[in-house]
């Protein structure tokens, strides 16, 4: 149960009910704003030496397409890749 405070004729809740912190110091309390979105380091575009998939359509491509490394270890067609 969560501790609480007379406050006048109204209840003020002192620790969270969830993580039971402090209402001070609890994120879910204070309703932090979302963290923002991560930024991806894409490569640049070069020639696929092989056949593969990519990591954003699951599409395949072929060897000597346009393909470009997504940051995480796969790589993205033209099309995910952003070319134009």
């Amino acid at each position: 149960m969560a501790d609480e405070l007379a406050c006048g004729r109204r209840w003020i809740m002192t620790r969270c009910e969830v993580t039971e912190l402090e209402v001070s110091g609890c994120a879910h309390c204070r309703k932090l704003p979302d963290a923002p979105p991560e930024i991806r380091s894409l490569g640049p575009f070069f020639a696929a030496a092989y056949p593969g998939r990519c990591s954003d359509c699951d599409g395949y491509f072929g060897d000597g397409d346009r393909i470009r490394a997504d940051g995480e270890g796969g790589y993205l067609c033209t099309d995910c890749g952003g070319a134009s």
